[in-house]
């Protein structure tokens, strides 16, 4: 166990000992999400292959924590990064008192120098003040654009009214389609049938998928939290599309999402969404995160703005020799990855592309 001590302050690496300290200052945080959870530490450790540190700051004799940091070892060929946390737009550090902060980021910078980390990267909606930014020498940069939906300002009919003539027409031609929706997280068929549409989505896109048993172990350990939902469309037993949304107090995350290819002219992507958010208002979510993207992705982006997200680009905090471009896959430097990937076949695909993911954290 690591540890970075002072008169009244101490950082330790936490083991599962301290499991409970750590759930127990993540459920009491204003700021807390998602990805602040413990069982993400198996999702990327089990899922991956990350090595993770979770940091744990407390003061006093009493022990009390005054913050948290998920850190997880992220190498590729390009770079060797220490990351909070991989994949996602948000996890970075909670804290509650300046100090801990201060300590959190010390131990983190101690760490990243220990494993000849070349950067660390911190992940975060919300910016850090800038005292201490300032103090600790991070670097802030506004890369990726959120969107984000406040359903407390919406109903089913001002949702209807909204999102215009065009997506309505959508969605008339999936009804006209007889599509359904499917809860499938607590299906034992579930993963399966989720992952074979995630491979051909992602041959589609010229991506590399993430292995089955990232999502095997997201399923098991974000169940028990009651922190996910699998949904999927289909028409009569054809399975169309799928989507894993992420739970937390009261918000909502569209975390990853797939369909079939030669399916589109059912439209099963926007009733899928017309019907999330039907469910997330039904059980009163406030904020509906359709997640993060690289300017690049304009259809994307294009996407989600029509369903009728604010956008804004967040911060990432980073300190030492960083490469933003090296976790976007629809950067240029990867066409030609990109080109490849769509011509591989599947089975190849789920061995070769889902090594390659791990890269891109």
């Amino acid at each position: 166990m690591s540890s970075l001590k002072d008169d009244k302050l101490q950082v330790v690496a936490i083991g599962p000992a301290e499991h409970h300290l750590w759930q127990e200052y993540v459920e009491q945080h204003p700021d807390a999400t998602v990805y602040h959870l413990l069982a993400w530490r198996s999702i990327f450790e089990k899922g991956l292959g990350y090595r993770s540190w979770y940091l744990l700051a407390r003061e006093g004799r009493e022990g009390r924590v005054v913050g948290c940091l998920p850190l997880f070892l992220v190498t590729s060929p390009f770079s060797r990064r220490m990351v909070s946390v991989p994949f996602r737009d948000r996890g970075g550090i909670l804290w509650s008192t300046p100090a801990a902060f201060d300590g959190l980021l010390a131990e983190a910078k101690r760490l990243a120098a220990e494993v000849r980390a070349k950067f660390l990267q911190l992940k975060t909606l919300n910016p850090y003040p800038p005292d201490l930014v300032k103090k600790n020498g991070l670097a802030e940069k506004r890369y990726w654009i959120n969107s984000k939906v406040d359903l407390q300002a919406l109903d089913l009919d001002s949702l209807w009214s909204k999102i215009g003539q065009k997506t309505r027409n959508m969605l008339r031609q999936a009804e006209k389609a007889q599509l359904s929706l499917e809860d499938m997280t607590l299906s034992e068929s579930g993963l399966a049938l989720w992952y074979t549409l995630h491979l051909s989505s992602q041959k589609r896109l010229g991506l590399p998928p993430f292995p089955r048993k990232f999502f095997q172990q997201m399923l098991q350990g974000l169940r028990q939290e009651k922190a996910i939902k699998l949904f999927s469309v289909r028409k009569d037993d054809e399975l169309l599309a799928a989507t894993i949304i992420l739970l937390h107090r009261q918000t909502a995350i569209y975390g990853y999402s797939s369909s079939r290819s030669g399916a589109q002219w059912m439209r099963p992507n926007d009733f899928m969404l017309f019907q999330v958010f039907r469910w997330l208002m039904a059980h009163n979510f406030a904020d509906f995160d359709l997640g993060s993207d690289a300017p690049g992705q304009k259809g994307l982006l294009f996407f989600k703005k029509k369903w009728l997200a604010q956008q804004r680009a967040i911060p990432t905090y980073t300190f030492g020799q960083a490469q933003s471009w090296v976790s976007d896959s629809s950067d240029e430097r990867y066409a030609c990855l990109r080109q490849i990937i769509s011509y591989l076949p599947e089975g190849l695909l789920s061995h070769i592309g889902s090594q390659a993911t791990k890269y891109f954290g």
